[in-house]
């Protein structure tokens, strides 16, 4: 355990900043996990899933691995790469 104030003080803000860049990582899964059980929905025929609710989720799941990429939680192309992934599984379902 840290023993100088400062030490003290930086250990409690990493804390802080662990926490909180835990929950923004697992809420970007969460949006990326939901798109692809939309989609999977969708191709098996479920009435409830329309392509415009996919094309909204796909939106915001763009922008939540966007600000992860600029927040440094991502690498930029980890989120670039996931996010073509995604866009082409939603083109794909258009045809």
């Amino acid at each position: 355990m840290a023993q100088h104030k400062s030490a003290l003080k930086r250990s409690r803000s990493s804390d802080r900043k662990n926490a909180r860049n835990t929950a923004y990582k697992s809420s970007v899964r969460t949006a990326v996990k939901s798109l692809k059980n939309s989609i999977e929905k969708f191709k098996t025929g479920d009435k409830a899933i329309t392509m415009d609710g996919i094309v909204a989720l796909l939106k915001d799941v763009q922008s939540a691995l966007g600000k992860a990429a600029t927040k440094g939680l991502l690498h930029g192309n980890n989120a670039s790469r996931s996010t073509s992934r995604l866009t082409r599984l939603v083109k794909n379902l258009e045809k």
